[in-house]
């Protein structure tokens, strides 16, 4: 991969994760059936930060930009079991402390409300900054994030490199995330609809509106006769209400005009705004 220069988003969220889960303490048993903890030092989890980041430098170089989620988010009163599923799970020790190294050594931001994904899709809009940006991350989701510059490292898809993402590409996979819902986040699309069904439920929805329309032209129309077909396949199943409770929870925010830094206040997105 060739070096650029330009303004790295880095998802803290993982490094920080990934480093801390490091230096978890170890269980050894010294005699048969007799486990004892052993602590581990935080110097291992802030050294396995350290060859994380180094792995982004060695590939891409600009300005580094630590990205972490707020403890608050405003997903959770729009939807209180967004998330619910991770209730109980036991984070790393060291999970703080690596946030702490990363912002010592890095940019770092952490905006009121948001998760790291909000933050980096506002951040990465050229409306907020005029420079080239990366998304560093393994999580597909940023592909939801119309023309943004994504590498998916730590992942199988490390390989490709940095992929830009169209913004029909874009806007189909947010589509498909707000049918199928995302169990991993915690909350359910339509009953039985995946991945297979959602595409090809859209494909058909996008041939008709080619068809009736005259036009293969993605513009504001086209989308929101995709949501009109959301709408409809929600009130089939008969949860209507919860098209609009997942296209919340699945939209990331794109843009600097739907959250306002000084008091955290988030743009709740409505089908007038168009997709984004």
């Amino acid at each position: 991969m060739s070096k650029l220069h330009t303004r790295i988003l880095v998802d803290a969220d993982v490094v920080a994760f990934r480093a801390a889960s490091v230096a978890e303490p170890e269980v050894i048993e010294w005699e048969p059936g007799v486990p004892t903890e052993v602590d581990t030092d935080v110097s291992k989890a802030y050294d396995a930060a350290d060859h994380l980041v180094s792995q982004i430098t060695s590939e891409v170089y600009g300005d580094i930009i630590m990205v972490g989620s707020d403890v608050a988010n405003f997903r959770k009163a729009l939807n209180p079991s967004y998330k619910s599923n991770r209730k109980g799970r036991t984070l790393p020790r060291y999970l703080a402390d690596v946030h702490a190294h990363l912002a010592s050594n890095f940019r770092y931001e952490s905006w009121t409300n948001l998760e790291a994904d909000d933050v980096i899709g506002i951040m990465s809009n050229p409306e907020y900054y005029s420079a080239e940006t990366i998304i560093v991350s393994p999580d597909k989701d940023f592909f939801t994030l119309p023309g943004r510059s994504i590498w998916r490292i730590w992942t199988k898809e490390e390989s490709l490199g940095i992929q830009t993402v169209s913004d029909a590409d874009a806007n189909l996979r947010l589509f498909e995330q707000i049918l199928t819902g995302d169990a991993v986040d915690g909350y359910k699309g339509i009953n039985r609809v995946g991945p297979k069904t959602a595409k090809k439920w859209l494909a058909e929805w996008t041939d008709h509106w080619v068809e009736s329309s005259g036009s293969d032209v993605y513009d504001d129309g086209f989308y929101q006769f995709l949501w009109h077909c959301v709408r409809c396949a929600y009130a089939r199943a008969g949860v209507p209400d919860e098209a609009f409770t997942n296209a919340w929870m699945a939209r990331i925010l794109r843009g600097p005009d739907e959250y306002r830094e000084e008091d955290g206040w988030v743009r709740i997105w409505e089908p007038t705004m168009g997709v984004g």
